[in-house]
């Protein structure tokens, strides 16, 4: 028991002196600021008109990807009307008939990439 003790308060004196090592310089100011990373600063960058043709190319780059015309948009604009049937086997991509049947859940995988396409990117 003594032993366990004694290991046990070696543990929490480590704990505590690397907290105390470390605690002092994550609590400046300098910590907290960093500079952006490949970003461009905005007073830096709206400076010419190529910068301008830059970020409207940046604004409209991601509405041919995977998230904004693949199966993801099908399934949550078109299953769940009369707009659209799944067709094919039962099998074949089988989540479109959780939204056909409104019966898709918040975690299910399409809903995620909708949401991605229309609001993350």
């Amino acid at each position: 028991m003594k032993r366990f003790n004694k290991l046990f308060l070696s543990k929490i004196a480590g704990l505590g002196l690397l907290t105390g090592m470390l605690l002092p310089t994550s609590c400046n100011k300098e910590f907290l600021d960093v500079d952006p990373q490949g970003k461009q600063p905005s007073q830096q960058f709206w400076q010419t008109q190529n910068d301008a043709v830059l970020a409207k190319n940046a604004m409209y780059g991601n509405l041919r990807g995977w998230t904004n015309t693949a199966f993801a948009p099908i399934a949550v604009e078109s299953m769940g009307s009369d707009e659209a049937e799944k067709g094919s086997t039962p099998g074949d991509a089988a989540f479109h008939n959780n939204y056909d049947n409104f019966s898709h859940t918040a975690t299910e995988g399409q809903t995620l990439d909708f949401w991605k396409g229309q609001y993350q990117n």
